[in-house]
């Protein structure tokens, strides 16, 4: 059911040490860039600079984070693309940055959706354009059944996506195809600010649980009000933070454990000569099922005890 292509995390531990054992005959410079304010970006950055300083040796990061527009974005990139080695560009805006205008060096991306979904790549075994890197990406089927292993009653699901993400129709599109593959009843929204998100939650309770996308302008900020609006209505998502704001379940990738990978994958160009083409992009094959307690238990909802005993309970 789950077939996820790339490095296995169970294996990041022997690459890493094999990695760092070659050494680097000079530092590495790499330049690291987001646009936007981005948790999800941080920990990702956060694994990265872990693998870094275990196989990277001398590495030299120049970290960009949060820049204001595409145009800064752009800048940074152009920058890289004067001064580094590589470059590792996070978010899906990124992604699409990098697709939008090949590099002149190796990039990686991370913290993105899908590359191949965005138009960033379209071959993600030999990726072409000098870009590889990670994604968080988890087909859509496995994500909904790890839904109905929370709620097996459920029959039908509303997603609301954020208008203007570029990760958006990713999530829509996913989404549809898995409901019509399990046979479930589904609808889709996409809204924009904390009015209009609410307006949907409140005329969409009809339905077996509501999906939240992994937007963090959807639940960042709006998680309480989003789950008084849905009143007795379950409220999943896609996002991992969602949950720790109080949604009820996600099944998440490992944004640190990502970063780890991401690191591997430039140690393998910049150190070891590999192309780019010959690094895959990388997925989490055993990302993790999250359940909020204090929702399930506003919500009367029993774990089933394989899951209680393998998912991240999160009180």
């Amino acid at each position: 059911m789950r077939s996820f292509l790339g490095k296995t995390i169970a294996g990041l531990a022997t690459s890493l040490f094999a990695l760092g054992a070659l050494g680097t005959a000079q530092a590495m410079e790499v330049g690291v860039a987001w646009q936007g304010k981005s948790g999800m970006a941080k920990r990702v950055l956060a694994g990265f600079e872990e693998g870094m300083k275990e196989v990277g040796g001398g590495a030299n990061l120049e970290v960009r984070p949060e820049l204001s527009d595409r145009a800064a974005l752009d800048q940074a990139i152009s920058d890289f693309e004067a001064s580094k080695g590589a470059m590792v560009i996070l978010r899906s805006n990124g992604a699409k940055a990098l697709g939008a205008r090949p590099p002149a060096i190796p990039a990686f991306v991370g913290g993105t959706n899908h590359p191949g979904h965005l138009g960033v790549v379209s071959n993600l075994d030999a990726p072409e354009g000098n870009i590889s890197g990670v994604t968080y990406f988890i087909e859509y089927t496995v994500r909904l059944e790890s839904f109905a292993s929370i709620l097996p009653e459920v029959s039908s699901l509303h997603l609301i996506v954020e208008e203007g993400h570029p990760g958006s129709q990713v999530d829509i599109d996913g989404t549809m195809a898995a409901c019509s593959a399990l046979g479930l009843t589904c609808s889709h929204s996409t809204v924009k600010g904390r009015e209009a998100i609410l307006a949907d939650v409140s005329a969409h309770k009809d339905v077996s649980a509501i999906v939240i996308g992994n937007q963090a302008g959807l639940y960042d900020e709006h998680m309480a009000d989003v789950l008084s609006a849905a009143g007795e209505t379950p409220v999943v998502s896609y996002a991992a933070s969602a949950v720790k704001n109080g949604a009820l379940t996600a099944l998440s990738a490992n944004d640190h454990e990502l970063g780890r990978m991401l690191a591997i994958q430039v140690v393998e160009v910049l150190s070891q000569g590999k192309s780019v083409s010959e690094v895959p992009i990388g997925f989490d094959q055993e990302p993790r099922i999250l359940v909020n307690m204090s929702t399930l238990s506003s919500l009367g909802i029993e774990l089933a005890p394989e899951i209680f005993e393998s998912a991240q309970l999160i009180e």
